[in-house]
């Protein structure tokens, strides 16, 4: 299985026992008896069955290669849809979104290019940031989303002029107008994306929720990752404070370069608790009654350039540079 699907999906061990090797010869024997459709289907559930018996909770085991093909053609044959489970979490999940970026065109029925603040244009996060967002800046193709940025003044619509173009989608509304409902909200649930962020002075990659009714402060930052510190991946809660100013509580941690290949970054959000993850390792978790949202929120995905956190762009910094993104996923618990 290659590394793009990360999920935990129907697989088996590499190596199985003598008794459970009996059991697929006797599998096949009887698949002639069987009409082909519903063969391959029992064929598929036998599999997972043996999958569930020799895999650690957890785990992501590995099929080999001509057990791979079968139960993928089983799927198939079937007529059946993968179904994508989030790592390394147990019990019973309802995936309730995803965009696995398949076609070549960005699915506007789940995402805006813009923040809701669009009136002015798709406007920059914060006074010091460089970029002017651009629908044409993100771009679907071979399977991702392309975040793009690029060196390529811009007069904005508030009479600025932008050095620097980027991408972003949003599943929110496109405006404060009360009757553009977001495209996606939800509250409490498993939120996983699998990306490969920019590296370079000035990036500044992002995958966060803000509040569906437009209250702020509260927000939760999945992964803030600068690009001049490619290997340090920020995780933030902002909530409100007693005198009404803003609080944020966060965690760096610092592992791989995350520019060099794609990894994966996900929430567990419920109501007692925020917990983070980077490739299935828990790497943050916050407890703190006062911390955690209860109301519905929704997805924001974007590269901006500049601003007061990662600074300018300098001579080193490579344009056109990208924010790739395989998929991001929703789940619900559903049991």
């Amino acid at each position: 299985m290659d590394q793009r699907n990360r999920a935990r999906m129907i697989t088996l061990h590499p190596t199985t026992r003598p008794n459970q090797r009996d059991s697929f010869r006797r599998l096949r024997a009887f698949m002639p008896r069987w009409n082909r459709r519903a063969g391959w289907l029992i064929a598929t559930l036998a599999l997972a069955v043996l999958a569930g018996s020799l895999a650690a909770p957890g785990a992501q085991a590995q099929l080999p290669q001509p057990v791979a093909a079968l139960a993928h053609a089983a799927v198939a044959s079937a007529g059946l849809q993968r179904v994508y489970l989030p790592i390394v979490q147990h019990g019973s999940w309802l995936l309730i979104f995803q965009d696995e970026f398949a076609g070549d065109r960005l699915d506007h029925a789940k995402w805006v290019n813009c923040y809701l603040w669009a009136n002015l244009g798709c406007y920059k996060t914060n006074g010091s940031e460089m970029e002017w967002y651009t629908p044409d800046a993100a771009a679907v193709s071979g399977g991702r989303l392309h975040l793009q940025a690029q060196q390529r003044p811009t007069l904005g619509s508030d009479g600025q002029t932008y050095p620097y173009t980027s991408g972003l989608i949003t599943s929110g509304s496109g405006s404060y107008d009360p009757a553009d409902v977001p495209r996606f909200a939800f509250r409490y649930g498993y939120v996983e994306i699998r990306a490969r962020v920019p590296a370079g002075r000035g990036f500044w990659s992002a995958f966060w929720l803000l509040r569906a009714d437009r209250s702020l402060p509260w927000e939760i930052d999945i992964f803030e990752i600068l690009g001049h510190q490619p290997a340090t991946a920020n995780m933030t809660v902002h909530y409100p404070l007693a005198d009404g100013s803003t609080g944020a509580h966060g965690t760096a941690y610092t592992g791989p370069d995350f520019s060099a290949g794609e990894h994966t970054y996900a929430l567990d959000w419920s109501a007692d608790q925020l917990v983070w993850y980077i490739d299935g390792v828990e790497r943050k978790r916050e407890r703190n009654a006062a911390h955690i949202p209860h109301d519905p929120m929704y997805l924001i995905a974007n590269l901006a350039v500049g601003g007061d956190w990662p600074g300018p762009p300098d001579p080193t910094t490579v344009f056109p540079n990208m924010l790739n993104i395989d998929y991001i996923r929703v789940w619900q618990r559903s049991g």
